[in-house]
């Protein structure tokens, strides 16, 4: 891994509106410019999150859903090969093969505008299960920027996800989310994020939307730690922002050199297998 420019979108999100969607990544990409290796934008940031179980609503959210490579993976394409950036964006995928069928998805563009990856969201919340299909693989990508891995909303919320992918060379974790505003919880994607990179000794990128939709406000509070667990950079609770660092190198060798978690790991002691085939 090299030093990264990273910058997070945190951007508001219209319901079931690609075109008005995409034009606003598109600003941010603008906006952002040459100042940045790799932009993050939330979950599902083409159409929007899901609502309760609803044929009519259904059926037009699935409608909406485009292949990848698509439409919607072009444009996005396009604007990375403008930048020459690496682009990360939560989209609803087309199943390729399944006729109304969609994966909440997150694909990983890089500055020649190809889609350099899809990782599909593992952990369905809520009403996502009437509307999507469960992803069934934590992939990890090399890149010029270093391995990075992507990890959709509630799929942070299982440790197991975010260390598999550093055991298998994560050193950046984009993290993608959909969560609403809670006044009694705030600062929840800092925490988290905090914890994950102490954890792993990687670095973690959390990006969440604003807006409102179906009455539902979206929080924001994006976040950007770095090992051991140093947060470096947030974003302010419920306004559009755009929240930058730079992601150093020699962070991750440092604190892995001075605290080797992965060295110092006892697999055999925990016995998850076996924990898992008691319950």
């Amino acid at each position: 891994m090299k030093d990264v420019r990273v910058a997070l979108a945190q951007i508001a999100i219209e319901p079931l509106d690609p075109k008005k969607n995409l034009d606003r990544m598109l600003r941010a990409c603008e906006e952002i410019g040459d100042t940045a290796d790799l932009v993050v934008f939330p979950e599902l940031a083409d159409v929007g999150y899901v609502r309760e179980r609803n044929r009519a609503f259904g059926a037009q959210y699935l409608q909406l859903a485009e292949p990848v490579p698509g439409p919607v993976t072009e444009v996005l394409g396009e604007a990375a090969r403008r930048h020459g950036i690496h682009l990360v964006a939560g989209v609803a995928e087309r199943h390729p093969s399944l006729t109304a069928t969609a994966f909440n998805a997150a694909v990983l563009i890089g500055p020649s505008g190809r889609v350099l990856g899809v990782q599909r969201k593992l952990h369905l919340a809520g009403e996502e299960r009437h509307y999507f299909v469960a992803g069934r693989a934590i992939e990890v990508f090399d890149t010029d920027l270093g391995r990075l891995t992507i990890s959709i909303c509630y799929d942070n919320y299982f440790p197991e996800v975010a260390r598999a992918a550093a055991l298998r060379g994560a050193e950046i974790l984009c993290g993608v989310f959909n969560i609403p505003d809670r006044a009694d919880w705030r600062e929840r994607l800092v925490a988290l994020a905090s914890v994950r990179a102490y954890e792993n000794m990687n670095h973690v990128l959390y990006v969440n939307r604003v807006g409102v939709d179906a009455g539902v406000a979206y929080g924001g509070e994006s976040a950007i730690a770095s090992p051991p667990g140093r947060v470096i950079a947030r974003g302010p609770c419920l306004e559009e922002a755009i929240v930058t660092a730079t992601l150093q190198a020699r962070a991750i060798a440092e604190e892995r050199a001075w605290r080797p978690v992965f060295a110092d790991r006892r697999p055999e002691v925990y016995r998850l297998d076996e924990a898992e085939a008691a319950r």
